[in-house]
């Protein structure tokens, strides 16, 4: 295998890096899996289930429990009352991005929800010139004032635009068919999407400090905090939908640049073993690749001639691999770890391509960061010289700094509302029980 192909075996089932531990430690579903031998080549051992919490929403999984939410904000801002009764004051000082979330309700509601919520015919897609009684609806619905019959204008256009940029449309000034079903759900529908977001950021850790990063898995986007306000913003890649990235609150404690990979098993099956009985051990030196000789921490490189790599293939037998750092390696030139039971942690990788891309859930559940060197600054406070050795090399950070995983479909930046595909579909089931809490409120009063 060469270049290309190394990087095609990084980008096979979307990278499975995230079930395997991978600094310089092993995960346990590794070590699971040649548990029965001493050697990591012998017989064939059922794998271990690698299993993977997907958080719905509610509370995250405090990995470090010192992140847990003060109880008495969870008090003050329970969800059985109404966001209106909650001090901005108070949730800003114990939550900047609750408070910001509350603001944006607000500010949806004066913009939004005061309009007509008059239901637009769906017709064929309405475009400027187009006029009748849909486009007059269309009118009423967005506030644009118009007597009867008036064509479908550029001030029309501007606030369809508008509309669509709020509700993670496709921004062209055009309403067709998805933008008008979106318009017919009525603001009511999106002040719930906005109140299940609320539940989600009065669950955030409280005292995160002065530094954190938070990973918008909705968004697919990573913000870098410092002083209360961003200060790092990139894109991410994150978990598919069948691997969901996991909500979770975390501290990362060391950066490893120029990174190793150790192969997951299936892997090794399904692409290492087939290469190398068509192509010989040289594929594997060629890629990087070196055989060990256990399953532990200490484990050695092996002589990849003693391995029945026709055993492997066949799921017979298993061969621990692990690949050198390159430019090949799917860790790319960093990985940022917060060791964690969930096998998740942050990483470079070398198919920047990606990151042109809408759909960047293709991942086992870690997190792909588009600019690994700018957000290994960020988190050592210093530059990190480039690192072109063979060996990884370990950074201990001083101050580990928290790190958050969370599902915000609805964003307020102080300057723009912003809806987000729900990805995960985790709302739905949150809007229930909020509406089901309120029913119960509504019950006793």
């Amino acid at each position: 295998m060469r270049f290309g192909a190394a990087v095609a075996l990084a980008s096979l089932s979307g990278v499975v890096v995230g079930p395997v531990r991978l600094p310089l430690s092993e995960s346990s579903a590794d070590v699971e899996v040649g548990k029965a031998s001493a050697l990591a080549v012998g017989p064939a051992q059922p794998q271990a289930a690698i299993s993977r919490q997907n958080t719905l929403a509610g509370p995250f999984q405090y990995l470090d429990p010192t992140l847990a939410p003060d109880p008495a904000f969870l008090a003050a801002t329970s969800r059985s009352a109404p966001p209106s009764l909650v001090s901005y004051a108070a949730a800003a000082v114990h939550s900047p991005i609750y408070a910001s979330m509350l603001a944006g309700l607000r500010v949806y509601r004066e913009t939004w929800s005061g309009l007509s919520q008059l239901q637009v015919p769906a017709t064929k897609p309405l475009r400027p010139g187009d006029s009748g009684p849909a486009v007059d609806a269309l009118s009423s619905r967005l506030g644009e004032q118009a007597a009867p019959g008036t064509p479908f204008s550029a001030a029309l256009k501007d606030k369809v635009y508008a509309f669509q940029r709020v509700h993670a449309l496709p921004p062209t000034g055009v309403a067709d068919a998805e933008t008008i079903a979106v318009l017919n759900r009525g603001s009511a529908h999106y002040e719930a999407v906005i109140l299940a977001n609320l539940e989600r950021a009065r669950w955030l850790p409280t005292n995160a400090g002065d530094k954190f990063v938070l990973v918008n898995t909705a968004a697919a986007r990573l913000t870098g905090y410092q002083h209360g306000a961003p200060a790092l913003e990139m894109k991410v890649a994150l978990g598919s939908t069948e691997r969901q990235t996991p909500a979770l609150a975390d501290k990362i404690e060391t950066i490893v640049l120029g990174p190793e990979w150790y192969v997951p098993p299936h892997l090794v099956r399904s692409v290492i073993a087939p290469g190398v009985l068509e192509e010989g051990l040289a594929y594997l030196e060629e890629s990087g690749f070196v055989v060990l000789s256990d399953w532990s921490d200490s484990a050695v490189a092996a002589d990849p001639g003693s391995v029945d790599w026709q055993a492997v293939r066949d799921g017979r037998a298993y061969a621990r691999v692990r690949q050198k750092p390159g430019p090949a390696n799917p860790m790319g030139n960093a990985k940022f770890m917060f060791p964690n039971r969930l096998g998740i942690y942050l990483h470079d990788t070398p198919n920047h391509a990606l990151f042109a891309t809408e759909n960047r859930y293709v991942s086992n559940g870690c997190v792909r960061v588009a600019e690994a060197e700018e957000l290994a600054n960020f988190l050592a406070e210093e530059p990190l010289l480039a690192h072109d050795s063979e060996r990884p090399r370990e950074i201990v950070l001083e101050n580990p700094v928290p790190v958050i995983t969370a599902h915000f479909t609805f964003w307020w930046d102080g300057e723009n509302l912003s809806f987000y595909k729900d990805v995960y579909q985790r709302d739905h089931s949150l809007m229930a029980k909020i509406e089901m809490s309120h029913a119960k409120r509504r019950d006793v009063l």
